[in-house]
């Protein structure tokens, strides 16, 4: 899952890793507020390093191996198939999702059927609407009424403080300071997608 921004508290980490966990849902540090942090919580556990260092001297092992074969035992020719296949002009990962999109599938479905993590599926579709290539209908994808209306009027509120550690350099309410003002009632996903289909409405 990845995250436009969090407010992260690394005071009671008690596993190496975990704060490495915590802090790479952010997309940048633009996004991110760190309350706290102890000794552990950006540590690397010893049998993670123990386990890097012996994948290293087998992948030293494989190239030194590999530079002993003759060249075309390390080169074979491709198949016909394999020909096909390597030079088909290949289809930007975006246009999939937006194809798939095209089709009536739910974000859901698009992320199972490219097996992808939502994040990126949203990631996707931000990236769409802003090359205002999507010329078809997402309400199907909106969520429930009052859902909505949770984070319309969220969103109003953020924006009547005018507050500008709130707004974004386009005067928009950030994320982070919707999700803020909701306490936890709608996931990020969700406002992400109403102020989305929000958006490209108003420019229709």
């Amino acid at each position: 899952m990845t995250l436009d921004a969090a407010e992260v508290d690394l005071s009671n980490a008690f596993e190496p890793g975990h704060g490495y966990v915590a802090l790479s849902r952010v997309k940048n540090l633009a996004g991110l507020t760190l309350l706290g942090c102890n000794d552990i919580a950006l540590q690397i556990d010893q049998a993670v390093l123990e386990s890097d260092l012996k994948l290293q001297q087998k992948s030293q092992a494989t190239e030194a191996e590999f530079a002993q074969k003759p060249l075309v035992e390390k080169y074979p020719p491709l198949s016909e198939e394999a020909k096909k296949a390597r030079f088909a002009p290949k289809v930007p990962t975006i246009e999939k999702t937006r194809r798939l999109l095209e089709q009536g599938l739910t974000l859901e479905e698009v992320a199972a059927e490219r097996e992808l993590k939502m994040g990126t599926v949203f990631g996707h579709l931000e990236e769409l609407a802003e090359l205002g290539v999507i010329e078809y209908s997402l309400e199907y994808l909106r969520p429930k009424d009052e859902i909505c209306e949770l984070v319309l009027a969220a969103k109003a509120t953020v924006l009547s403080r005018n507050d500008p550690e709130e707004l974004s350099s386009k005067g928009d309410a950030r994320l982070g300071a919707i999700a803020r003002e909701l306490e936890g009632k709608v996931s990020y996903d969700e406002i992400r997608l109403i102020l989305l289909i929000d958006k490209l409405a108003a420019a229709k």
